[in-house]
């Protein structure tokens, strides 16, 4: 087996633009009542805890689609800003994770799309591998046992994320891997054609590459210095940030408009570092925000200061 190390797999690939400098979640001590509880002869609680840690983790890989799917193109003459892959792309959804210990309601919006998203691709894998699978069996039952082909040295990769979306996306990647195996199986055996393999591929690539683009999208935006401290308390009409409004706008007008269950914290994405104990009375004015942040504003004259802020 091969072992392709890959030292930071949240980082971009050779050529590509580095995105901006990542915000550090807040920090504070946590559960202090409870670590000073050792009067009775227990071992002081309150020292400091060594951090958590595992083994190395890795990911084999057998087809070439998938490697390439993994490690994205770089910049070229054709692709001036290359082709992303599930390397980038986890890098970029680190950072808007991060956003989430900020309070940042974009940030949460956009990983409660990448969720959707990731679980309609594993539906869709899941579906084009079964087809296949099926034809196998049957064809077992009748004195025909076929096996799925796999790489002679497989691939292993060095795997680091400092986020949960990381290994997401490695997931999907591995997902992915297996099916082209049964693709590649089932056309090699005649129960599919190779122009109906490439096709079913050029499904699942096309939705892996939409769901890249997207999290690299959203991150160019919400992680530019003038928009990583867009927060909730933005949106409030007492602000006295006077940069607090050039920040909803052009997120608003980038991004969209925010659902109101996503602005009060009812909807949440799967992975988060937001606090999520809130009082009574924060919960009451977060859903009195949300519905009016929910309504269409009309766009302001601000599109000069728009532009300005985020390029």
């Amino acid at each position: 087996m091969t072992d392709i190390t890959s030292p930071t797999p949240d980082s971009l690939t050779e050529g590509q633009a580095s995105p901006a400098a990542e915000p550090s979640p807040p920090t504070g001590d946590i559960g202090v009542g409870l670590l000073r509880r050792g009067s009775l002869g227990q071992p002081a609680l309150n020292q400091a805890v060594s951090r958590l840690i595992g083994e190395e983790d890795t990911m084999e890989l057998h087809t070439r689609e998938a490697m390439l799917l993994f490690l994205g193109k770089a910049p070229d003459e054709e692709r001036r800003w290359g082709v992303p892959g599930a390397r980038h792309a986890a890098g970029a959804l680190r950072q808007i994770f991060v956003l989430t210990a900020h309070d940042n309601p974009y940030a949460d919006l956009v990983l409660i799309d990448v969720d959707g998203r990731v679980r309609k691709l594993k539906d869709l894998i899941h579906q084009i591998r079964e087809r296949q699978i099926k034809r196998l069996d049957t064809l077992a039952r009748m004195g025909l046992s076929y096996s799925i082909v796999r790489a002679q040295t497989p691939q292993s990769v060095s795997l680091g994320y400092h986020s949960p979306y990381g290994y997401m996306m490695s997931t999907v990647i591995v997902l992915f891997d297996e099916c082209v195996r049964v693709l590649k199986s089932a056309e090699r055996r005649d129960l599919i054609s190779r122009a109906e393999q490439h096709e079913m591929l050029f499904e699942i690539k096309h939705a892996v590459r939409s769901l890249f683009d997207a999290a690299i999208r959203a991150q160019r935006v919400l992680c530019v210095e003038q928009m990583r401290r867009l927060s909730r308390s933005d949106f409030l009409p007492e602000t006295t940030d006077q940069d607090a409004p050039k920040r909803v706008l052009a997120a608003r007008q980038i991004l969209g408009q925010l659902p109101e269950d996503v602005f009060s914290g009812r909807a949440s994405p799967r992975h988060s570092m937001r606090r999520e104990r809130i009082t009574a009375d924060e919960q009451r004015l977060l859903d009195q925000v949300a519905r009016q942040v929910a309504e269409p504003s009309p766009v302001a004259d601000a599109s000069a200061d728009v532009a300005g802020l985020v390029q």
